[in-house]
């Protein structure tokens, strides 16, 4: 049994640490198992685009996140969940590095973890930060590593962490293969763009971690100059491994939640974007929702809260212009 104080798991050894964790966990956690097993039940429909698509479902143990006050005053009223000393007694945590890796009680993907900085510090990028997360998409390449940012998808952003579901899940791992547009090459890394009709992405690819995490962290620097946010630019982030290099989607963002997440009554959507999402999988814990989730309304959703043509327009010319060589 794995404890708070178990060994750190080298990189070499973890994807095969974190798959006994989950099977153990399943076993001996009932309530969890059950979240998990009702995955293979939840309603799910697919809407196509052009140049994307979506897999809209509904699955309502996720109305926790999707509805989770995240405002300064809110978040000093609770316990920090993802804290050890809040966290179920049935959560028993892998370490790794300054991190504990545990499976999310309220799953996603039929694998889901969660990726828990061991103190308790805001939920922030930084250049180490990046660097992990690709440390952790090379050591765990049947995953897709994610993070939300603190204003636009994180449920509890006073405390770092990032998330891990299974691979080929998100529609948009497949579409950029076929549909990515080249921006230009910074050293040792290929930047590409993604024109589709729900978001703008950014695809950047290099099989060198350092370059690949400079570059990144630049980009999200320069996001913030196009729209300004604080304590960070709004970004959604994806990472994955595979064929020998590094793969990261940046969603650029301008709002946390679209209008319709605030009206009353019938008009009320519960969408509050994420990473996932931003994937190409939507998540709606309302049955409504997802019943009434069509294409023009899940644009207009999608079109509120990332960026517009012409913001993305200007942050394509910054990259150009002090990113590419």
């Amino acid at each position: 049994m794995y404890s708070l104080h178990s060994k750190q798991v080298p990189d070499d050894s973890l994807l095969s640490e974190v798959n006994s964790l989950f099977e153990q966990q399943i076993k001996s956690w009932n309530t969890v198992a059950s979240r998990y097993q009702y995955l293979n039940e939840v309603k799910s429909k697919e809407l196509t685009f052009p140049h994307c698509s979506a897999l809209i479902t509904y699955n309502p143990s996720r109305s926790i996140s999707a509805t989770a006050k995240v405002d300064p005053q809110s978040i000093r009223q609770r316990a920090c969940f993802l804290c050890a000393k809040n966290r179920p007694p049935e959560q028993v945590p892998l370490s790794w590095n300054n991190y504990h890796i545990q499976v999310n009680p309220f799953p996603i993907f039929k694998q889901h973890f969660t990726i828990v900085e061991q103190e308790h510090c805001p939920q922030l990028l930084s250049p180490e930060r990046i660097h992990d997360m690709l440390v952790l998409a090379r050591a765990l390449p049947d995953y897709t590593i994610f993070y939300n940012g603190p204003s636009c998808g994180a449920s509890a952003p006073d405390h770092f962490h990032f998330q891990a579901g299974n691979r080929h899940y998100m529609p948009i791992e497949q579409e950029t293969d076929s549909y990515a547009e080249l921006l230009g090459m910074s050293p040792e890394v290929s930047i590409k763009y993604h024109p589709n009709e729900l978001r703008e992405v950014l695809i950047l690819e290099s099989n060198s971690i350092a370059s690949l995490t400079q570059t990144v962290s630049n980009i999200c620097g320069l996001i913030g100059q196009v729209v300004p946010q604080l304590p960070e630019p709004m970004v959604n982030l994806l990472a994955l491994y595979k064929n020998s290099h590094w793969r990261v989607y940046i969603f650029p963002r301008r709002a946390h939640r679209p209008a319709q997440f605030f009206e009353e009554g019938e008009n009320k959507v519960l969408f509050s974007p994420g990473t996932v999402d931003c994937g190409g999988v939507i998540i709606l814990p309302a049955e409504k929702d997802f019943e009434q989730m069509n294409h023009s309304l899940l644009q207009d959703m999608f079109k509120q809260v990332t960026f517009t043509p012409e913001q993305f327009s200007i942050l394509k010319e910054l990259i150009q212009t002090s990113v590419l060589c």
